[in-house]
């Protein structure tokens, strides 16, 4: 039951590999196509059956009618991807995408930093202690979040400030939404000094070695 759940607080991202100075992913080649420089924005995580919940549809929807240049990626795999990429074949934005199957933990990093921004923008999840980590490694690596609402009221980020150090959205408001990218992709630098804001905040709240200890000893006092 919901009531045996908690969240753990020392919950904490390894900074030794999530950390600005790693190197972009080699997108063109590891796909073998051209890229264009423009702005990338970014999923990453399982596109399964309740794909709809991770807020896919609504940036879809808020993308769509951006004429100016720019790539979605997609670092994604599970039983939803067919649905989803018919979606992207259906609104015409198949030339904009690029989607990425498996790929070793140890190069997200550097997928991270290639990007211009990351969107996680989960709304309605069915499960309510959920809170994923990829938005602390976006900003560790010094990026701009693009970040749902119903995440950050989770609490499990730390005292995020919209339009600081993270952008914060209501995927269901979709013109917001729209908004929001449209604005990173014709002003990148400040998406980047939002990155650069994210990183400070991240090297406040990111204690990799406390969150090992903790574990081990949570461990520990399970078997003895």
């Amino acid at each position: 039951p919901e009531s045996r759940i908690a969240f753990d607080e020392k919950a904490s991202v390894d900074t030794n590999a999530f950390h600005p100075e790693v190197s972009p992913f080699p997108l063109a080649e590891y796909t073998n196509r051209e890229i264009p420089v423009c702005p990338i924005i970014t999923f990453i995580g399982k596109i399964n059956y309740y794909w709809q919940t991770k807020g896919l549809g609504e940036l879809v929807e808020a993308v769509e009618e951006i004429r100016d240049e720019y790539l979605l990626l997609f670092v994604a795999n599970g039983n939803g991807l067919q649905e989803f990429q018919g979606l992207i074949n259906e609104k015409g934005l198949e030339e904009r995408a690029i989607f990425i199957g498996f790929v070793p933990p140890w190069k997200i990093p550097s997928i991270i930093k290639l990007s211009t921004c990351v969107v996680v923008a989960e709304r309605d999840f069915p499960i309510k202690y959920h809170a994923p980590i990829i938005p602390r490694e976006v900003m560790a690596v010094g990026k701009c979040l693009i970040l749902s609402e119903e995440l950050n009221n989770k609490g499990c980020y730390g005292k995020l400030v919209d339009g600081e150090n993270v952008l914060l959205v209501d995927p269901k408001n979709i013109k917001q939404f729209k908004t929001i990218i449209e604005d990173v992709v014709r002003n990148p630098d400040k998406a980047l000094q939002i990155g650069k804001n994210a990183y400070k905040h991240s090297r406040n709240i990111e204690h990799f070695e406390e969150y090992v200890d903790y574990t081990i000893g949570l461990y520990t006092s399970m078997v003895e």
